[in-house]
C-alpha cells in the first residue's frame, strides 16, 4: 500500500512542478504586464501633456498679441514675467547656445505683427486658455481622468483650429519633426490612454481631407455632378452632361476621387453595387487613385432643384464675403430674429440671394443643381453629428465659402445659353403631334450647325457619338488631330467611290449593344410588329457581320496613313466575324422566323428535331386517315360531317356538328361514349380511345419542335455571347468611324478645310472666315480675315509666352460699325470656326489656326421665358457674370451690345467696365474677347483707358468696323431725290478703325418706318451727337406760326399761376368762366390778339382738344 502511495507521489511531480511553474509565470508576466503598461501609458500620457502644452502656449502667444483690444483678459503676472525674463526660468545645466536660442524665439515672439481687434477671436483664445489650464486639467491615474484629460484636448485642438481659421494661420505652425508622431499609432477608438486614434490624423485633418461628390442622372441620361472640398470650402458645380453614360461617372471618380460617394437611386451604377455602404477601389491597378471611398445611397427627395437652391440661399457663408451693400427684397415672408431690419419686415431677401447665386451657378444645369442639394444636405448631416450645438467649432466646421462651375477634364465649357445663342443646336417642336407627347423628343432639330451633320451619320450609335461630341467638343489635341487626318484622307478626291461605299454599309449596322441586352434576356425579335424579325437578334448579327468585313475591304481601299484604319484592322477580328455570321446563317431560317414570327431552326441542324417536323408535315395524311377511320366505324344510319384536328398542347380531337336546336352535337360516340372537351359555336370537340392513344404515341409535335428549337437557340446565343466582348467594341468603332464619316460627308458639302488646331501659340488667326448658317441664307457671303491673341498660361503646358510679332497682336477687338452691317455674324464665325475645330472637323475659311481654347463665353442673345422671373437686362448680367468669372487665358468670350438693356448713361458705364476689366488683366492672363458696341462715348469720351505706348501691354486693344459706302446724297440730304436706303450700302467687309456712326434711322427706313418719323428721329439724333440743347436748338426751329403758339400758350399758362383759387370767396358769387376769360383774355393781349375776347379764346382752345370734356363746377 505504501509502495503504490509512493508511486503515485513520484507520478504527479510533474503536474506540481508544472502547477507551481504556470502560478509564478502568471504572477511575473502581471507584474511585467504591470510595469510595461505604467512606462506605456506614462510615454503616451507625457505625449498628450506635451501636446496640451503645446496648445496652451500658442493661445498665451495669441493672447498677447491681442494687445491692440482695448478690454481684454490681461494675462497672469507669472505668464508676462516668464514672457519677459525666460532666462531667469531655465535651470542651469542647460547649455548656453539653447538659453540663446530660446532667447532668439522669445524675441521674435515679442515682434510678432499684432492681431486685428476681435472680441469673437478674444473669447475663443480665452476659452482655450481655459482648457489647457493645468490647473483645471484631471490628474488621477483612473478611466474617467484619462477620458476627461482626453476630451480637454480634443476640445483644444477644436478651439485651435477653429482659431486659425479664424486668424489665417496654418493650423500646425511648428516644425513637425518636434511634434509627438501620434498620427503613426493605431487604436480602437476606445479612448483609453493606450488608444491615440481619436488624437490621430483623422481628428487634425480628418474634416479637411474629406471630398463629397454627389451624382445623379435623369432626362434620358443627363448626368449632374456637384462635389465639395473641405479644405477649400468650395462647392463645385458641373454644367449637365447630355447623353452620357456609366463611363462619364467613372471619369467622375477618377477626375475629382471622393472620400464619400453620394448617388440617386436613379443611378445604374449605385443599383448595381450592392451595398448601402461599400469600400472599393476607384480603378484597379492605379495606384494613384484613392485607397477607397464610402457609397451612399441617398433618397431622391435630396436631389430636388427646388430644394437645392432653398439650401443654397440657406448658405450664410457664401454671402459673408459678397457683400456689397446692397440688398434686394421683395414682398413675401422673411425669418424674424434679433439682427433682422425692421424696416424690412413682410419681405424677404431670398430673391436677391438667389440673383446673386446666379452670376455663380448657372440654374438651367438642373440635375446638377440638384446635387449641390444632396452634397449640403450630407454636410449638415456631418457637422450635426460631429459637433455638438453649443460648440463654437461647429460654425467654421464644413463651411462653404464660395461655388464655382465646373466641366469635365479635357472638354471645353459651354453652356446651354451659349449652344442656343451661336445655333449650334436649335430644336423645334415636332409638327407631328404624335411625336410631342410623353415618350418622345417632342422636338427636331431646326437650322443649326449640328442639323447639318446630324442626317449624315447613319448608325444608331453614330448618331449618338455624334451628339456626345457636339455636347461635349474635347480639348485633346491629339485626339483633334487623329480626327482631323482621317477626314483629311475620306475629302480626297481619289476616295470618293470608298466614302459612298462606307456610307452604304453603315447603313445597315445596329447597335450592337442593345442587341446583346436582348440576347442575355433571350428576346429573339426585334420591334412588336409583323416586321418583327427582320430587325430581330439574328437578323441584326447577321448583317453586322457581314457589312462591317465589307467596312474592313473598304477602309483597305482608302489611300492615305490611317490610324482609325489600324484600330479597326486591330479590333474588327475578321475571322471571329466571320464565324459569328457563319454559325448563325448556318443554324436561323430568317425567312421563315419572319413568316412564323419565331426563331426557326434549318433542316441538317438536328436528326431529331427534323424526325418530328417530317411527322408533323405529314399530320394532314395521318388526320385524315384517321377521320375516315372513325366514320367507317359509325354505325350506317349515321351521316355526319366529322373531322379529326390537332391543337398544339391540347393534342388530337374529333369534331363533330351542333345540332342549334338542342344545343348538343348531332352525334356523341354512341355505345361508347365520347369525352366531350369544348364547344364552340358550330363545332363540339370530343375525345375518344383513339384519341388517346394518339396523343400517347405521337404527343405534342409542336410543342417538341418549339421546345427543341428553344434549346438549338439558346446553345446559339451562348455561342455568340463568347465574342459580345469583340462585337461590342467593334460596334462602338463603328460608332466613332460614323462620326468621322459624317465629318467628312459635312466638310465636302459645306466646303470646309482643315484648320490647325493645338498649336503651342494662343492665337487664333482666321482667314476669310464665313458663317455656316448665313451663308445658305443669302446669294452671296463675305467673308472677312481676323487674328486675336490670348494670353499664355503658366501652369499649361501647350501654350507660351508671346514673343515677336505676337506679342503685338490684340487681345480684346472692339466693334463698331451701322446696324445691319454683320458685327455679330463676324463674331459668331469666330465662335464657330473654333468650336468646331476641337470637333476635329474641318471649318468654314480659307484657313484657320485654332488654339485649344477651354472655354466659348458668351453674351449675344436673351432666353427670356415666363419660367424665370429675371428680366432681359438681368439675364444679360447674369450672362456677364458668369464671363467674368469663368473667363481664362485659353478662352474666348464674345459680348454683343451689352447694357443696351438699361438706362443708356448706365449701360454705357457696365460696359466700358467690363472691358476695363479684361484690359487691366497682365497679357498673359488676358482672354480672347471679341466684343461689339453702339456707344460711342466710350470712346470719344475716354471711357476705356488702352495701354500706354511705354507699356508691355501696349497693343492689346484693337478697333475695327463693318464696312459701308456712303453715297453724296446721304452726306447731303437735302434734297434727297433717292430713297433713303438707296443712299448706304453695306459691305459687310472687317475693316480697322473706329465707325462713329450707327445709321439706326437707315435701318428704320429699310423696315418699313414712315419718313416723317425717320426724319425726326435724325434731327434728334443730330443735336444729341453735337451735344446740344435739345430744347433751345429744337425751338429755335420753328416758324412763326409754331413760335406764336407757342408764347400764346406761355401766356395763359402764367395768367392761371397769377389767379387766387383759395381765396376765401364764396363760390357761388365768384364767375369762374368770366375769370377764365380774363385769363385766356389776357394771354390773347400779350400775343397781340387784340381783336378776340376771351370766351372766343376759350371756345379756341375747347375745340382744340379733340375728345376732352371741360367742365367748370359752380
Amino acid at each position: 500500500m505504501d509502495a503504490k502511495d509512493d508511486l503515485l507521489d513520484v507520478a504527479s511531480l510533474e503536474d506540481e512542478f508544472y502547477s507551481e511553474g504556470h502560478d509564478l509565470g502568471i504572477k511575473d508576466g502581471r507584474i511585467a504586464g504591470q510595469v510595461e503598461g505604467k512606462v506605456f501609458g506614462i510615454e503616451k500620457g507625457f505625449e498628450k501633456a506635451l501636446e496640451m502644452g503645446r496648445l496652451r502656449g500658442r493661445a498665451s502667444c495669441w493672447m498677447k498679441r491681442l494687445s491692440t483690444l482695448p478690454e481684454r483678459n490681461a494675462l497672469s503676472t507669472s505668464e508676462e514675467q516668464h514672457l519677459a525674463e525666460p532666462a531667469s526660468n531655465i535651470p542651469q545645466h542647460v547649455p548656453k547656445s539653447i538659453v540663446d536660442a530660446m532667447m532668439s524665439l522669445t524675441k521674435d515672439a515679442r515682434t510678432v505683427m499684432p492681431l486685428p481687434p476681435n472680441v469673437r477671436l478674444e473669447k475663443h483664445i480665452n476659452a482655450l486658455l481655459s482648457i489647457t489650464d493645468p490647473k483645471g486639467l484631471p490628474k488621477e491615474n483612473d478611466d474617467d481622468a484619462v477620458a476627461n484629460f482626453d476630451n480637454n484636448l480634443k476640445r483644444a485642438m477644436a478651439k485651435v483650429k477653429l482659431i486659425t481659421s479664424m486668424i489665417g494661420e496654418p493650423w500646425d505652425s511648428e516644425n513637425p519633426a518636434d511634434k509627438p508622431d501620434v498620427s503613426s499609432q493605431k487604436g480602437d477608438g476606445s479612448g483609453n490612454i493606450e488608444d491615440l486614434s481619436s488624437l490621430s490624423q483623422e481628428d487634425e485633418d480628418g474634416d479637411s481631407d474629406h471630398i463629397f461628390l454627389a451624382v445623379d442622372i435623369k432626362e434620358r441620361g443627363t448626368i449632374g455632378c456637384a462635389y465639395y472640398i473641405a479644405r477649400e470650402e468650395r462647392l463645385y458645380c458641373m454644367d449637365d452632361v447630355k447623353i452620357g453614360g456609366l463611363e462619364i461617372i467613372e471619369r467622375l471618380k477618377i477626375e475629382i476621387q471622393p472620400t464619400i460617394l453620394l448617388l440617386s437611386p436613379r443611378v445604374e451604377h449605385a443599383k448595381g453595387s450592392g451595398s448601402r455602404d461599400r469600400l472599393g477601389s476607384l480603378v484597379e491597378g492605379n495606384e494613384t487613385a484613392p485607397t477607397s471611398y464610402q457609397i451612399e445611397i441617398r433618397p431622391p427627395q435630396e436631389f430636388s432643384y427646388d430644394g437645392a437652391r432653398s439650401k443654397l440661399v440657406g448658405v450664410d457663408s457664401l454671402f459673408q464675403h459678397q457683400d456689397h451693400g446692397i440688398n434686394f427684397f421683395v414682398p413675401g415672408e422673411s425669418s424674424i430674429d434679433n439682427e433682422v431690419d425692421l424696416t424690412n419686415l413682410g419681405s424677404t431677401d431670398r430673391q436677391g440671394k438667389l440673383l446673386r447665386l446666379s452670376s455663380w451657378v448657372d440654374f438651367t444645369s438642373r440635375v446638377s443643381v440638384g446635387c449641390l442639394g444632396a452634397v449640403l444636405a450630407c454636410i449638415q448631416r456631418r457637422r450635426g453629428t460631429e459637433y455638438l450645438p453649443e460648440d463654437p467649432a461647429a460654425e467654421y466646421a464644413y463651411r462653404v465659402k464660395s461655388v464655382e462651375m465646373f466641366s469635365l477634364k479635357g472638354t471645353m465649357f459651354i453652356n446651354a445659353d451659349t449652344l442656343v445663342a451661336l445655333q449650334i443646336f436649335l430644336p423645334e417642336s415636332h409638327p407631328n403631334a404624335f411625336n410631342q407627347g410623353p415618350g418622345s423628343q417632342g422636338a427636331k432639330e431646326s437650322l443649326s450647325v449640328y442639323g447639318l451633320f446630324q442626317h449624315l451619320a447613319r448608325t444608331p450609335q453614330g448618331k449618338v457619338r455624334l451628339r456626345q461630341c457636339f455636347l461635349r467638343p474635347t480639348l485633346d489635341s491629339h485626339e483633334i488631330n487623329e480626327r482631323l487626318d482621317f477626314v483629311s484622307a475620306l475629302v480626297r478626291p481619289e476616295n470618293a467611290i470608298p466614302l459612298q461605299k462606307l456610307s452604304k454599309s453603315m447603313s445597315k449596322i445596329k447597335n450592337i449593344r442593345t442587341t446583346m441586352v436582348h440576347l442575355h434576356k433571350g428576346i429573339n425579335g426585334g420591334s412588336k410588329g409583323p416586321s418583327a424579325f427582320r430587325s430581330g437578334v439574328w437578323a441584326t448579327l447577321l448583317a453586322f457581320a457581314y457589312h462591317t468585313i465589307d467596312i474592313l475591304d473598304t477602309l483597305g481601299e482608302v489611300t492615305g496613313e490611317l490610324s482609325m484604319r489600324v484600330r479597326a484592322f486591330d479590333a474588327m477580328n475578321r475571322f471571329d466575324l466571320h464565324a459569328v455570321g457563319k454559325m448563325i446563317h448556318d443554324i436561323v431560317d430568317l425567312e421563315a422566323s419572319v413568316d412564323q414570327h419565331r426563331t426557326v431552326v434549318k433542316y441538317g441542324v438536328s436528326e431529331d428535331l427534323d424526325n418530328v417536323r417530317r411527322v408533323y408535315d405529314g399530320m394532314d395524311d395521318l388526320l385524315g386517315k384517321t377521320a375516315l377511320a372513325i366514320v367507317r366505324s359509325l354505325p350506317q344510319d349515321v351521316d355526319i360531317n366529322l373531322n379529326v384536328i390537332y391543337f398544339p398542347q391540347l393534342g388530337f380531337h374529333i369534331t363533330v356538328p351542333i345540332n342549334h336546336e338542342t344545343g348538343q352535337a348531332v352525334y356523341s360516340g354512341g355505345e361508347e361514349l365520347w369525352e366531350r372537351m369544348f364547344t364552340t359555336q358550330n363545332q363540339v370537340y370530343f375525345k375518344d380511345s383513339r384519341m388517346q392513344e394518339m396523343d400517347e404515341t405521337i404527343g405534342d409535335l409542336w410543342g417538341a419542335i418549339c421546345e427543341k428549337e428553344i434549346e438549338i437557340s439558346y446553345d446559339l446565343a451562348q455561342h455568340v455571347l463568347e465574342y459580345e466582348k469583340m462585337l461590342v467594341s467593334v460596334s462602338d468603332l463603328c460608332g466613332e468611324l460614323d462620326l468621322l464619316l459624317a465629318l467628312a460627308q459635312g466638310a465636302v458639302q459645306n466646303k470646309l478645310v482643315r484648320p490647325k488646331v493645338g498649336t503651342s501659340s494662343n492665337t487664333l488667326d482666321i482667314k476669310a472666315g464665313r458663317h455656316l448658317l448665313q451663308e445658305m441664307m443669302v446669294p452671296s457671303f463675305v467673308p472677312n480675315d481676323l487674328v486675336l491673341a490670348g494670353g499664355s498660361d503658366s501652369n499649361d503646358s501647350d501654350s507660351s509666352p508671346l514673343t515677336g510679332s505676337h506679342s503685338n497682336l490684340p487681345t480684346t477687338l472692339l466693334l463698331t460699325g451701322p446696324n445691319y452691317s454683320g458685327k455679330t455674324i463676324y463674331l459668331k464665325t469666330a465662335a464657330h470656326i473654333t468650336y468646331l475645330a476641337h470637333l476635329g472637323s474641318f471649318v468654314p475659311a480659307a484657313s484657320a489656326t485654332v488654339p485649344l481654347t477651354d472655354a466659348i463665353l458668351t453674351r449675344l442673345s436673351t432666353r427670356e421665358t415666363i419660367s424665370r422671373i429675371e428680366s432681359a437686362f438681368l439675364l444679360d448680367l447674369q450672362q456677364i457674370a458668369q464671363c467674368l468669372t469663368l473667363a481664362t487665358p485659353r478662352s474666348l468670350v464674345l459680348i454683343d451690345e451689352f447694357g443696351k438693356g438699361t438706362d443708356a448713361a448706365d449701360g454705357a458705364g457696365l460696359c466700358a467696365g467690363v472691358l476695363q476689366h479684361f484690359l487691366d488683366r497682365p497679357r498673359e492672363e488676358a482672354p480672347k474677347i471679341l466684343a461689339a458696341t453702339h456707344f460711342h462715348e466710350l470712346f470719344e469720351l475716354g471711357f476705356i483707358t488702352p495701354p500706354p505706348p511705354t507699356s508691355p501691354d501696349h497693343g492689346k486693344l484693337a478697333f475695327g468696323h463693318m464696312a459701308i459706302q456712303i453715297s453724296p446724297i446721304h452726306l447731303n440730304p437735302t434734297p434727297r431725290p433717292s430713297p433713303l436706303f438707296d443712299q448706304v450700302v453695306y459691305l459687310y467687309t472687317f475693316q480697322p478703325g473706329l465707325s462713329t456712326e450707327s445709321f439706326g434711322t437707315v435701318c428704320a427706313a429699310l423696315n418699313g418706318v414712315p419718313e416723317v418719323i425717320v426724319d425726326r428721329a435724325r434731327a434728334l439724333g443730330d443735336v444729341l451727337r453735337r451735344g446740344e440743347d435739345l430744347v433751345g436748338v429744337m425751338c429755335g426751329g420753328m416758324d412763326e406760326e409754331e413760335r406764336r403758339g407757342l408764347e400764346r400758350a406761355e401766356g395763359v399758362a402764367r395768367g392761371f399761376l397769377e389767379v387766387d383759387f383759395e381765396g376765401g370767396v364764396e363760390e357761388d358769387v365768384v364767375d369762374w368762366e368770366g375769370v377764365l376769360g380774363a385769363v385766356v383774355g389776357e394771354g390773347a393781349d400779350e400775343r397781340g390778339d387784340e381783336d378776340r375776347d376771351g370766351r372766343q379764346v376759350v371756345e379756341e382752345l375747347e375745340g382744340s382738344v379733340e375728345g376732352s370734356v371741360v367742365e367748370i363746377v359752380d
